[in-house]
Protein backbone atom coordinates (compact mmCIF):
# COMPACT_ATOMS: atom_id res chain seq x y z
CA UNK A 1 0.00 0.00 0.00
CA UNK A 2 1.33 3.43 -0.94
CA UNK A 3 1.48 6.11 1.73
CA UNK A 4 -0.87 9.03 1.28
CA UNK A 5 0.98 12.22 0.46
CA UNK A 6 -1.90 14.26 1.88
CA UNK A 7 -0.91 13.10 5.37
CA UNK A 8 2.56 14.59 4.84
CA UNK A 9 1.51 18.01 3.53
CA UNK A 10 0.16 20.59 5.92
CA UNK A 11 -1.66 23.72 4.77
CA UNK A 12 0.25 26.00 7.14
CA UNK A 13 3.56 24.76 5.71
CA UNK A 14 2.37 25.38 2.16
CA UNK A 15 1.21 28.89 3.05
CA UNK A 16 4.54 29.67 4.66
CA UNK A 17 6.51 28.42 1.65
CA UNK A 18 4.32 30.44 -0.72
CA UNK A 19 4.73 33.57 1.40
CA UNK A 20 8.48 33.12 1.72
CA UNK A 21 8.97 32.58 -2.01
CA UNK A 22 6.22 34.76 -3.45
CA UNK A 23 8.48 36.93 -5.62
CA UNK A 24 9.86 33.85 -7.39
CA UNK A 25 6.59 31.93 -7.60
CA UNK A 26 4.51 34.82 -8.97
CA UNK A 27 6.74 35.16 -12.03
CA UNK A 28 6.20 31.54 -13.04
CA UNK A 29 2.51 31.68 -12.09
CA UNK A 30 1.92 34.72 -14.30
CA UNK A 31 3.71 33.07 -17.23
CA UNK A 32 1.48 30.04 -16.75
CA UNK A 33 -1.70 32.14 -16.59
CA UNK A 34 -0.85 34.19 -19.69
CA UNK A 35 -0.01 31.00 -21.58
CA UNK A 36 -3.28 29.38 -20.51
CA UNK A 37 -5.39 32.38 -21.50
CA UNK A 38 -3.63 32.65 -24.85
CA UNK A 39 -4.18 28.94 -25.51
CA UNK A 40 -7.87 29.17 -24.63
CA UNK A 41 -8.29 32.09 -27.01
CA UNK A 42 -6.47 30.30 -29.86
CA UNK A 43 -8.80 27.29 -29.67
CA UNK A 44 -12.17 29.02 -29.13
CA UNK A 45 -11.38 32.54 -30.39
CA UNK A 46 -13.33 33.65 -27.33
CA UNK A 47 -12.45 33.15 -23.66
CA UNK A 48 -16.07 33.37 -22.53
CA UNK A 49 -17.01 30.42 -24.75
CA UNK A 50 -14.20 28.45 -23.18
CA UNK A 51 -15.38 29.28 -19.66
CA UNK A 52 -18.95 28.30 -20.56
CA UNK A 53 -17.78 24.93 -21.91
CA UNK A 54 -15.73 24.31 -18.76
CA UNK A 55 -18.72 25.27 -16.59
CA UNK A 56 -21.00 22.86 -18.46
CA UNK A 57 -18.48 20.03 -18.18
CA UNK A 58 -18.14 20.70 -14.45
CA UNK A 59 -21.92 20.65 -13.97
CA UNK A 60 -22.17 17.40 -15.93
CA UNK A 61 -19.41 15.73 -13.91
CA UNK A 62 -21.01 16.91 -10.66
CA UNK A 63 -24.34 15.39 -11.78
CA UNK A 64 -22.63 12.09 -12.58
CA UNK A 65 -20.85 12.11 -9.24
CA UNK A 66 -24.00 12.85 -7.23
CA UNK A 67 -25.83 10.03 -9.01
CA UNK A 68 -22.92 7.54 -8.81
CA UNK A 69 -22.65 7.32 -12.59
CA UNK A 70 -19.32 6.03 -13.88
CA UNK A 71 -18.35 6.42 -17.52
CA UNK A 72 -15.07 6.27 -19.36
CA UNK A 73 -13.24 9.35 -20.60
CA UNK A 74 -13.90 8.32 -24.22
CA UNK A 75 -17.62 7.79 -23.64
CA UNK A 76 -17.95 11.13 -21.87
CA UNK A 77 -16.50 13.05 -24.79
CA UNK A 78 -18.54 11.20 -27.44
Amino acid sequence: MLPKISSQIHIDDVKQILNDNFSEIIQEWMKHQVSWITGAYEIFKDQEKFLIVIYLIKKTLNFYSLNFIKISYDNFFT
